[in-house]
């Protein structure tokens, strides 16, 4: 009709994003496009699942994957699920199970194979319940045999050959939380040793086998995840939101200053993918000011509980974000009112937990110390710092610098 506005296109379709960061919501196809940086790691793992299926002998290789929470350890287990299950489909001996993140259920060791058997075998959730005591080496034994049963009615366990893999997130936790003894861990350690037919691939925060006293000690393939590149970021964004950033060179150094800001994590990568739809410094803020309460939980169980237990780390992480960083480790114990080296075991920590990470200054021979996650040092300031940066604009005043022009 003549005089009549041309209607607005349509807003594009955002990308499904990771709701609470589980990709187990996602299909094979989904995960496939926004698989990013990870292929040697996914490729190594599946070597050692196809030598485990072809060796006829014990020991099989048990594999962990460590990495602080954020670093895409649940992403990887999907993508090992969805490449054990497609060999299955192509006639290999191989099954896959999958406990939940956290399978609160399993209050005693025996539990944790009831449960691999439920699951495998596709049971309801009710004929698996918690027990207040465990049963001990007669009860794991039991179990064993229940679970062993029920594989050898599955084709591809026949004659004993065929690889179950089973997926156990958060060992470090299971371990804290149900394999309380000794024995008990010694029990699962024999089963790792001794049967040729499950593979456990699990993940962890912390190491559970580097000390010799450990049970577990040496009884995995660890796999480190290491935070995403700026090449990273700029691929999981080509692909995830399906805009050629990369096409412009003002659009790729947004994405590598964004890279910067969030220390490497791919999950937040998925919280603030917005940020690179927008060219108003201000909304970019508000979104970061929106998200605060959104990652209180998230910086809670990855950087803060850890913490709790740590009050010289603690406290030197809020003497940096409080009065200014980067800063030398001489400065940030002036501070604190101590002598270097009697700060240095509690700033190793962060260190070593990448809490802060360090660049020798320009032109200088000094090291300078920052956080490595810029989002949580703007959750921080936000949060915990009252008074400082009551302006959005100002807690971010290093990605405004980076990520945006003088116009923006």
């Amino acid at each position: 009709m003549t005089g009549m506005a041309t209607p607005p296109p349509p807003a594009p379709q955002s990308p499904p994003l990771l709701k609470r960061f589980n990709p187990y919501d996602l299909d094979p196809a989904e995960v496939r496009r926004q698989a990013t940086g990870r292929a040697a790691q996914v490729d190594r793992i599946l070597r050692v699942i196809d030598r485990n299926a072809a060796t006829p002998e014990p020991p099989v290789q048990h594999v962990l994957v460590e990495g602080p929470r954020g670093m895409g350890k649940s992403f990887l287990i999907r993508q090992i699920q969805i490449a054990v299950e497609d060999r299955a489909q192509d006639g290999a001996p191989l099954r896959f199970v999958r406990l939940p993140e956290e399978p609160l259920n399993v209050s005693a060791p025996e539990l944790l194979l009831d449960e691999i058997r439920r699951i495998y075998r596709g049971e309801p959730a009710e004929t698996v319940n918690v027990k207040w005591r465990s049963g001990g080496a007669a009860a794991w034994d039991t179990s064993l045999a229940a679970l062993k049963a029920a594989m050898a009615e599955d084709p591809a366990f026949a004659e004993g050959g065929g690889l179950l893999v089973v997926s156990l997130e958060n060992l470090d936790l299971l371990l804290d939380d149900t394999f309380h003894s000794d024995a008990a861990v010694s029990r699962l350690r024999d089963l790792m040793g001794a049967d040729r037919q499950i593979m456990i691939l699990a993940t962890s925060t912390h190491g559970v086998d580097k000390k010799y006293s450990d049970r577990l000690f040496h009884a995995f393939k660890r796999e480190p995840l290491e935070p995403w590149t700026p090449d990273d970021f700029v691929a999981y964004y080509r692909r995830v939101h399906q805009v050629d950033y990369g096409q412009k060179p003002e659009q790729e150094a947004k994405i590598r200053a964004l890279a910067q800001f969030m220390g490497g994590s791919p999950r937040l990568a998925v919280y603030l993918g917005d940020i690179m739809r927008t060219h108003d410094a201000l909304s970019a803020a508000q979104t970061l000011e929106r998200l605060v309460d959104e990652l209180t939980p998230y910086y809670q169980d990855r950087i803060l509980d850890r913490l709790k237990g740590k009050a010289g780390s603690r406290w030197l992480l809020d003497a940096l974000l409080r009065q200014g960083e980067p800063c030398s480790q001489t400065e940030l114990a002036h501070r604190v009112g101590a002598q270097q080296n009697a700060i240095a075991r509690d700033f190793q920590y962060l260190q070593d937990e990448r809490v802060v990470i360090g660049q020798r200054q320009t032109g200088g021979r000094k090291m300078l110390y920052r956080v490595a996650d810029r989002i949580f040092a703007f959750f921080y300031r936000r949060r915990y710092l009252s008074g400082q940066a009551d302006n959005p604009l100002a807690a971010m005043a290093e990605l405004i610098r980076d990520f945006y022009s003088f116009d923006e």
